[in-house]
């Protein structure tokens, strides 16, 4: 596109995740405990969404991971302040393929707590 006084835009795609608390409004009720809520839905076909909850500002990881332990997706790896989370996995690999069907295990990390949970993947 030619702008004005002989400028130009290019138009690019930019593919974001972006994991935002839920609620930003500190009136709101903040969680009272850190966990690792069920995936949904599940079983799942292309995608499923995950939610965590932090009672506390800590380092979080949520990964996914194959039947023999070996790890498929990392989804969060970093510091997250107070606040409810959820996230959305379209069943790719950290390469950006899509992964096979079967059962795949999720675990969060936080704080004190290590929560595992079982997902399963339809085609």
């Amino acid at each position: 596109n030619v702008l004005s006084e002989g400028t130009n835009s290019v138009l690019v795609p930019v593919y974001l995740t972006i994991i935002e608390p839920l609620a930003t409004d500190e009136s709101l009720i903040l969680p009272e405990e850190t966990r690792l809520h069920s995936a949904y839905p599940n079983p799942f076909n292309p995608s499923t969404t995950f939610r965590y909850s932090l009672a506390e500002k800590t380092h979080v990881s949520l990964i996914v991971y194959d039947l023999l332990g070996h790890p498929v997706r990392t989804l969060v790896n970093q510091v997250n302040p107070v606040g409810e989370y959820q996230l959305q996995w379209n069943g790719k690999n950290d390469q950006g393929q899509v992964i096979g069907a079967g059962i795949y295990f999720y675990q969060m990390m936080a704080q004190r707590l290590i929560k595992t949970h079982k997902i399963i993947l339809l085609k």
